[in-house]
């Protein structure tokens, strides 16, 4: 009798976990569409105004649509990231999502350092593998020794930053997305302050920088974290915030 009973729970454990497993993969399908498929605005640099602007991606082909994220690929050796990237082509897949965080690349100021991103972009250049690289995570010396996910204090160093790397890597890094899950604690802004405008304002600010010095380059809204259909639609709202002028 109580073997039964455990057997009837064990049972009714396993159906749940399964839908539960398959609601997290479905929620990691849509969250990839939606980094490929939103991209995010320009900048108007004469009118300090966003205004947002949609496409349907028609720079990806279908075999063009999956990617693999790996966030430090940098960070591995030689013989390894030969060997992901290696594997990465043999399936056929087209993508690679990682990280140039700027408290790497810049973790003192004007203390500069991209040796090894440089790296893995040839390397994948070399075998047909895009890249979209992630702009991100303040250093110490730019937001007054908060932690990475505060933006900075001064915006102009921001700006900074992303023009120098997207002049550096113009031609060679295909797209280039705005944080990474934003949505959550991995974005952070003083009290009193709006975070959506805060965070839009970087993207204002990116987007510019961007196309000013690789046009042809793709700028992504940050990869939200789950499905947060409301924190997108606000970003793509008009007007969503005090912001400041595009520089």
């Amino acid at each position: 009798m109580r073997a039964n009973l455990y057997g009837k729970i064990l049972s009714r454990l396993s159906h749940i976990m399964v839908r539960i497993i398959w609601c997290i993969l479905l929620q990691s399908l849509i969250g990839l569409l939606m980094l490929f498929l939103l991209l995010a605005p320009s900048a108007s640099a004469s009118s300090g105004q966003f205004v947002p602007t949609f496409t349907t991606a028609t720079w990806l082909t279908s075999r063009d649509i999956c990617g693999v994220h790996q966030f430090d690929l940098w960070k591995y050796s030689e013989e390894q990231i030969d060997k992901i990237l290696g594997k990465i082509h043999e399936a056929g897949i087209k993508w690679l999502r990682m990280g140039f965080c700027w408290y790497d690349i810049e973790p003192f100021k004007d203390e500069w350092n991209t040796s090894r991103h440089n790296i893995v972009v040839e390397k994948a250049a070399s075998r047909g593998i895009h890249i979209l690289g992630i702009l991100s995570a303040t250093p110490k010396w730019a937001n007054d020794n908060n932690a990475s996910s505060y933006p900075p204090i001064n915006l102009e160093d921001w700006n900074a930053y992303v023009a120098r790397l997207s002049a550096e890597f113009a031609g060679r890094v295909s797209a280039w997305e705005i944080w990474n899950e934003q949505n959550i604690g991995f974005f952070t802004v003083p009290e009193g302050q709006d975070k959506v405008a805060t965070y839009m304002n970087l993207v204002r600010r990116a987007s510019y920088e961007i196309r000013t010095h690789d046009p042809e380059a793709k700028v992504v809204l940050g990869g939200v974290a789950g499905f947060d259909p409301d924190f997108i639609e606000k970003c793509l709202t008009p007007n969503n915030g005090p912001g400041d002028e595009d520089p």
